[in-house]
């Protein structure tokens, strides 16, 4: 398409002052709440220019073409000129030769009017949507109003504000609301009142401003919302880098979320802040953020995972921030890790330390901190039944691990040696099937499955006293777990043979 410019020619002060002086510079104040008639005369004046460079391009593009289809009649009408005068004795086509002339009349027609083309071509366009209606903001998923949440309950006394007490409020999908300024346009978000959580139901997100000024959010994980970022825009509700200063341009800050990440499932506008690319990129995208998508897409079933982070600010810059990240399963949320993050005063330094601490681990973290990966699983169902590869978990990225390894300050929180809490945590598994889906189903029915279940309890138990008085070996407990999560897999499936087999199966794992 041939480029039509008026931005940058003398047509560009001619067309804001004719949209000046315009009704539609009333009607657009009064639509979206404007007061300052310069600035909504310069949005205005960019949205017709747009069109007219739009339009224009496209006329210089079609007359172009216009003009090359009268070149090729003229060319043609000239040859068969050229055949009567050199007498060649050749027919004339009269009916063709007419054609090529009404062809011709109707090309030029064309390039004499073009208002008429551009009214034309105006026919073509599809309206613009109802200014009326508002469009949602991308994110939102049914079901999610009543999940339990770590959020300040209502009536619960605010720390550090003596004699208050939190309030919620709850925010619908509509109150997000698109709105415009001399900028451009822009979703707008309802502020946060002192001492009140925001609920927004639809997202799966609450938000709510402690008595120091962080900023905490909470985000049951869903799916990415990053493709609608050019959308969305939450990112854009502080400055870039360049806008910011020399400092913070020659650092190459770049605008951090919060829990409200595009990636985990909605962009809020709350918590982003400026921080230094290896803590936005490297730490948290490919560190901590990170390892929660992998939780989202491995989560076992019934299992959802809960993004929190608590973010003090600086200015518009990050000065600290915790990462808390939780389980909801069985209607009760269960905490796992707690990661905090501590940035040095002053300017924003690109090669400034990092202090990164693990500060807690919850009791659950082998029952959820860890699942298997989906992509293992079915490469272990999919496998003959002497060739079982082993089971993978969703374990920390390594830049979050690489992180950790360089912190600062005590020690953090560790659980026992993992690979024997994880066999601990399969036989407590396998031991809830016992009491329910086999037992349950069976027990009264049939004799039979009282020894079956008995030689199992007494498998179980020979284990679980060993696994207490003798030291780790990882890969005999990595069998004992593969093997726990293989039956638990099929065991409402289960006969009293698969039972004495079983049982069997974990006395060989004991001796060894």
């Amino acid at each position: 398409m041939v480029a039509f410019k008026v931005r940058g020619t003398d047509l560009e002060p001619h067309v804001h002052l004719t949209v000046g002086k315009l009704a539609v510079v009333d009607a657009f104040m009064k639509r979206f709440k404007l007061t300052d008639r310069e600035a909504a005369t310069k949005i205005l004046s960019n949205g017709v220019m747009d069109a007219m460079e739009l339009l224009g391009s496209r006329y210089v593009t079609s007359m172009t073409q216009v003009v090359g289809r009268l070149t090729r009649l003229r060319e043609a009408i000239h040859v068969v000129y050229e055949k009567v005068l050199a007498g060649t004795g050749e027919t004339v086509n009269r009916d063709e030769l007419r054609m090529m002339f009404d062809q011709l009349h109707e090309e030029t027609k064309k390039l004499a009017d073009p208002q008429k083309w551009a009214q034309e071509e105006g026919r073509l366009v599809e309206p613009l949507p109802d200014t009326a209606a508002q469009p949602d903001y991308p994110g939102a998923r049914p079901g999610l109003a009543d999940k339990p949440t770590n959020a300040p309950r209502e009536g619960a006394p605010v720390l550090g504000r003596t004699g208050k007490v939190w309030g919620e409020r709850k925010v619908r999908r509509g109150e997000i609301t698109l709105e415009i300024d001399a900028d451009g346009l822009y979703w707008k978000f309802p502020d946060i009142p002192d001492d009140t959580v925001l609920h927004f139901e639809e997202f799966g997100y609450r938000v709510w401003k402690e008595a120091d000024g962080a900023i905490v959010e909470e985000l049951l994980v869903g799916p990415s919302v990053s493709s609608t970022r050019r959308l969305t825009r939450g990112e854009e509700v502080i400055f870039r880098a360049a806008e910011m200063g020399e400092a913070y341009e020659k650092a190459g800050t770049q605008r951090a979320h919060g829990a409200g990440s595009p990636g985990l499932g909605f962009d809020a506008v709350y918590g982003v802040v400026h921080a230094i690319a290896r803590i936005n990129n490297w730490l948290e995208n490919h560190g901590v953020e990170a390892w929660v998508r992998r939780l989202r897409d491995n989560a076992p079933p019934g299992v959802e995972y809960v993004w929190t982070t608590r973010t003090r600010k600086s200015g518009q810059s990050l000065a600290d921030r915790q990462y808390h990240i939780s389980a909801v399963a069985e209607g009760k949320v269960h905490d796992l890790y707690t990661i905090d993050l501590t940035v040095p005063e002053g300017p924003p330094d690109p090669n400034g330390p990092i202090n990164v601490k693990v500060t807690g681990v919850g009791p659950e973290i082998l029952q959820y901190g860890s699942p298997p990966t989906r992509k293992s699983l079915e490469a272990w169902e999919a496998a003959p039944a002497n060739e079982k590869p082993p089971i993978d978990y969703v374990e920390p990225p390594d830049p979050l691990k690489e992180a950790l390894g360089h912190r600062t300050g005590p020690e953090p929180v560790r659980a026992t040696n993992v690979a024997v809490a994880r066999a601990q945590n399969a036989l407590k598994r396998l031991t809830r099937v016992l009491d329910t889906t086999i037992l349950k189903r069976t027990y009264d029915q049939n004799p039979a499955w009282n020894k079956a279940i008995d030689a199992v309890t007494e498998a179980v138990g020979r284990i679980d006293r060993q696994l207490a008085t003798r030291p780790a070996d990882p890969a005999l407990l990595g069998q004992i777990d593969a093997a726990i999560t293989a039956f638990d897999r099929r065991a409402q499936w289960a006969t009293p043979d698969d039972l004495y087999r079983f049982a069997a199966d974990l006395h060989n794992l004991a001796r060894d």
